[in-house]
This record gives structure tokens, sequence and C-alpha cells, in this order.
């Protein structure tokens, strides 16, 4: 009897795929609970910044590119829906979904899209 090697392989690859992306699911989703539980902003010693500085490298420029492009599309879709809402709303509305950016950072990713502040009353 002969085997079908390459499709026993594919299937073995997509049921680790899977499990992969359902980990990878859950963690993040594990992870903007319990940054949401915090009371302040979460501080990394140097060695912590070092691992995740070294995971990063690992994980490559596209991959970090897309979680950043994510991010972009967040706070676009966030500006567009709300027009009233200022740079610091879009912050704390950012933050309750686990991303933590400044102020500065939400006006520069506005200003590329050619969306202009709110004006303050």
């Amino acid at each position: 009897m002969i085997m079908d090697w390459a499709r026993i392989l594919a299937c073995i690859t997509g049921t680790v795929d899977q499990e992969l992306l359902l980990r990878n699911e859950y963690l993040v989703a594990e992870n903007r609970i319990l940054k949401a539980q915090l009371k302040t902003p979460l501080r990394l010693n140097d060695e912590e910044r070092v691992t995740l500085a070294e995971i990063a490298h690992r994980f490559g420029r596209k991959a970090l590119g897309d979680v950043a492009d994510e991010i972009e599309q967040w706070v676009v879709r966030m500006a567009k829906e709300n027009s009233d809402w200022g740079y610091d709303r879009i912050v704390g509305a950012m933050a309750n979904l686990g991303y933590t950016l400044s102020d500065q950072t939400v006006g520069n990713i506005l200003q590329r899209h050619d969306i202009l502040p709110v004006a303050r009353i």
C-alpha cells in the first residue's frame, strides 16, 4: 500500500497550525484582560524588555508591521466612527482593547490618514 505522505504531512501540519493559532488567540485575549485589570501601566525592567526584543527580532519586522497596521486600522476606524472623539478618548478606547498608545501616536496616525484633530471647545 502506497501512502500519500504529502497528504498526511498536510493534515498533521494543519492540525499543528490550528492548535498554535488557538493558543495564540487565547494568550492575546488573556493578555488584554490582564492589562485591563491593572490600575497603572505595566512597567518592564531591562531584562524583560530584552526578552521581548529578542522574541520580536525572531518574530520579524513584517509580522510586527502587521500588528502595527492592525493598531493603526483601529485608531482610524475609531476616529471616523466617532468624529467628536479627541486623541485622549481614542487612547482610552485603545487601552480598553489592550493597546497602550500615547496621544501623540494617535495624532501621528490620524495625520498620516489626513484626519484632522477635533476642535476643543
